[in-house]
């Protein structure tokens, strides 16, 4: 199983206290679902998509195809992709100084800040 560390709460509207079940009401592209996720980038996720590498229910599937968490069954390369929603997001401040390019390589050899 492929699980992210905060999607789920993300996509989460509605949670049945009884049973502590999330109901998920809300349309995501699969492409940003996978990505926040943290499978991988949503334009890595696009491409994975076009080659069949990603499927919904079973069935390969067009980019830009509406999901809704929770009720469809996300597949990539024959593993479950899941939200978990155990952790919290984690926001970095950063001072970048000038000159400098926040990337982790630079094909024009600038300075970088990985």
């Amino acid at each position: 199983m492929i699980s992210g560390a905060f999607c789920d709460n993300i996509y989460r509207r509605n949670i049945n206290r009884k049973s502590g079940q999330c109901n998920y009401m809300e349309e995501v592209r699969l492409q940003k679902y996978v990505a926040e996720c943290g499978l991988m980038s949503r334009r890595a996720a696009e491409k994975e998509i076009e080659l069949g590498h990603i499927t919904v229910n079973g069935e390969k599937v067009e980019v830009g195809r509406k999901i809704i968490p929770g009720r469809d069954k996300v597949v990539y390369k024959g593993r479950p992709v899941t939200a978990s929603g155990d952790s919290e997001k984690l926001y970095i401040l950063l001072n970048k100084p000038r000159g400098y390019v926040t990337t982790m390589s630079d094909e024009k050899g600038r300075k970088c800040l990985p």
